[in-house]
């Protein structure tokens, strides 16, 4: 039987030990203040408990919106973006905004009226009676640790104790929040050792070697090995808008019309699910890593091979525009490693035009990369990241769709950019370097929306890829491949095609190599997905669980893709780990 009640039920021994760890200070305390006359040990008390409960307020309600928007529990990755809470809120409308700023008020009111009258007189006092007490006590303080271990079993208690649904929502909610940020930030930010080692190292990184050949021997599709090159990246957008790829139909129609004349790959997916971890995927294809994303560790990304620092010694200029703040997710840090020469954020921008809350809208960023590349000289690598669809999803647009769900919000932000880039593209026609230009246009990552997906569904990592332009063979416009293949197969794939060496690019998988394994990596925030032709996996490695809703064939047809799967994680994260 599943449903929401019985996620209170499930959840409770996560809540118990929850609840242990917060109370083993004020116990602590307790202990304390049985052999003391101070009301030292009391305001400490009284102090901690407003700290904690304030604490416990906000990680809930933080939570309800992480989810909304990520489709996964408050964990160390979220809690890195706390770091620029301006970029965070960002994410919300201001009536969400608000409705979130009068919960954390109310309730921690709630919270301190419950304390005055229930915990305090628990916690700080103590009756005269004696050696009774003292017994409660000691027995407190001796049950704190099996609480806190969650019971007497062989091993800790992890979310698993929690899990009794084949509903990742469902299971979610009975995973108590506080526990699972705690657990989380010590996996994430304790761990120097390789959590995911499935099998002994040499094995794993023989079987991933055989996944991605050394020698490429790989069709060319450009007219010559120098065209300047424009990179779009397009916040959020998943093949679940694009019509082609099964889309919704309408969203995005102008994309339509470039695919008819472009060469379109139809079975890409992201690396990951947010932009942080965008850039070491497309520009170094460095593949995204569970619970971390590599670009926030500057020791780490300096050692990564980037297309734009190998273009720049290639003889290109290289730029990179972006409407908002080139701070957020340590981006300005990793485009500097990457030898980006001119970086455009926010601040290039007059007031007018900063009308979104992440910065300025797509039209106006679009417009300055046209202005900037008349005067660049070729051959250039021009990157532009988009954001008008991002959350809240505000966009300057009389409604394509109506209405005021958010489905309705993502398609039109969708059908907005889609407009920017028609604009884009017919001034772009026009303009003296357009003629030996190639085009790639990819998403930075899918989305839940507009079909409401779950945060474990493939679906929601599948994402379009185009080349399109004058620089592209004929014969390969209009064209569509349903290779199976990763938005960190890029870097290889387009350096090869400019006869450019690609040795450090160890996890990308060039797209056009006759000799080329077909398959898709991407990450979970516990775990990874794998697709090939015959087989689709979703697997938790903590809780050595496939999902199977989202395995296709279940059970599986063989332990090949598996096997695969956990080779490839095991050795991405140790390269990692080495940097």
């Amino acid at each position: 039987m599943e449903g929401w009640p019985l996620a209170l039920l499930h959840g409770l021994r996560l809540d118990f030990t929850a609840t242990c760890y917060l109370s083993a200070i004020p116990a602590l305390l307790w202990m304390i203040d049985y052999f003391v006359t101070t009301a030292v040990p009391k305001n400490i008390i009284r102090g901690f408990l407003m700290i904690i409960g304030f604490m416990v307020v906000l990680i809930c309600l933080v939570n309800i919106m992480v989810y909304r928007a990520w489709g996964t529990l408050f964990n160390a990755r979220a809690l890195a973006f706390a770091a620029q809470p301006s970029e965070m809120l960002a994410s919300l409308t201001n009536v969400q905004l608000l409705i979130a700023l009068l919960s954390i008020a109310l309730i921690t009111l709630f919270f301190l009226f419950l304390q005055r009258k229930l915990f305090l007189p628990i916690f700080a006092t103590k009756s005269p009676s004696g050696k009774s007490e003292l017994i409660v006590r000691i027995a407190f303080i001796l049950i704190m640790p099996i609480g806190i271990r969650g019971g007497l079993q062989q091993i800790p208690i992890n979310e698993s104790a929690a899990y009794y649904s084949t509903l990742p929502v469902l299971n979610h909610a009975a995973t108590n929040p506080f526990w699972y940020l705690l657990n989380n930030v010590y996996k994430t930010g304790m761990q120097n050792e390789n959590p995911y080692l499935f099998m002994p190292a040499s094995e794993a990184e023989a079987n991933f070697s055989r996944l991605i050949p050394k020698t490429v021997d790989s069709v060319e599709i450009f007219k010559n090995k120098k065209p300047n090159i424009v990179l779009i990246v397009l916040e959020s957008w998943t093949a679940d808008i694009i019509e082609p790829l099964n889309g919704d139909k309408g969203v995005t129609p102008f994309f339509t019309t470039l695919a008819d004349s472009g060469l379109l790959f139809t079975s890409i997916y992201s690396s990951g699910r947010r932009t942080d971890q965008m850039f070491p995927s497309v520009l170094s294809g460095f593949p995204a890593q569970p619970n971390h994303s590599i670009a926030r560790f500057t020791n780490k990304t300096e050692k990564l091979p980037t297309l734009s620092n190998d273009l720049k010694d290639s003889g290109y200029h290289t730029y990179f525009f972006y409407g908002g703040e080139l701070g957020f997710a340590n981006m300005h840090s990793f485009l500097l490693h990457g030898g980006f020469e001119n970086i455009t954020g926010k601040e290039a921008f007059p007031s007018e035009n900063m009308n979104s809350k992440w910065g300025a809208h797509d039209e106006f960023v679009l417009q300055y990369q046209l202005n900037a590349l008349q005067k660049a000289k070729a051959p250039f690598f021009s990157m532009v990241l988009t954001l008008s669809t991002h959350e809240p999803f505000e966009v300057p647009m009389q409604e394509k769709f109506i209405g005021n769900d958010e489905p309705s919000k993502f398609r039109n932000a969708a059908a907005y950019t889609d407009l920017c880039l028609k604009n884009f593209f017919t001034e772009a026609k026009k303009q003296e370097w357009y003629p030996n230009t190639l085009f790639i246009l990819v998403a930075d990552h899918g989305h839940l929306l507009p079909r409401k997906r779950q945060y474990d569904d493939p679906a929601c990592y599948h994402i379009p890829l185009l080349f399109y332009g004058p620089a592209l063979r004929e014969e390969y416009k209009g064209k569509r491949l349903d290779m199976i293949g990763s938005q960190h197969d890029i870097a290889a794939t387009l350096l090869h095609q400019l006869g450019m060496k690609t040795e450090k690019y160890e996890f990308s998988n060039d797209l056009f190599a006759n000799n080329r394994n077909s398959f898709a990596y991407f990450n979970l925030d516990e775990g990874f997905g794998w697709i090939t032709k015959d087989q689709q996996i979703v697997y938790y490695p903590m809780r050595k669980e496939l999902q199977p809703e989202f395995t296709q064939p279940n059970p599986l047809r063989d332990s090949t893709a598996l096997k695969n799967g956990m080779s490839y994680l095991q050795f991405l994260y140790q390269r990692f780990l080495n940097m």
